[in-house]
């Protein structure tokens, strides 16, 4: 979504009037929906409005702090992270550690055969 609108976002006072008028019109139907007793229409009518309302305050908390809008502040290039001194690499070779090798992954001895387990079935 963010490709089709690019980096331009509404202004946070018409983000606030818009939430706010479509938050007073969901809060409306949901009352008249629950007022007819259909309580499915009136829960969803009901939390559509919760969001908008709740949409509404942040860009309110946006228009009285200054803020950016969250889009402008992540087109902005994010400052690069200092690099860290890499370290020596390790080895795991037991040749070179000195650890001695798992005896269940060694081969087989001779004269054994690794049983397949579709025969165990």
């Amino acid at each position: 979504m963010n490709a089709m609108l690019g980096q331009r976002r509404l202004p946070p006072q018409v983000l606030f009037l818009l939430s706010l008028l479509l938050g007073l019109l969901a809060a409306t139907a949901a009352y008249r929906s629950a007022s007819a007793e259909n309580w499915l229409p009136a829960a969803l009518w009901g939390g559509l409005a919760v969001w908008l309302v709740v949409d509404a305050v942040r860009a309110l908390g946006w228009m009285k702090h200054g803020r950016n809008l969250p889009a402008q502040t992540s087109a902005q290039p994010p400052a690069p992270a200092p690099q860290p001194s890499t370290p020596p690499a390790l080895s795991v070779d037991p040749a070179v550690t000195g650890a001695q090798t798992n005896p269940l992954l060694r081969d087989p001895q001779a004269g054994r055969s690794v049983q397949s387990t579709d025969q165990l079935d």
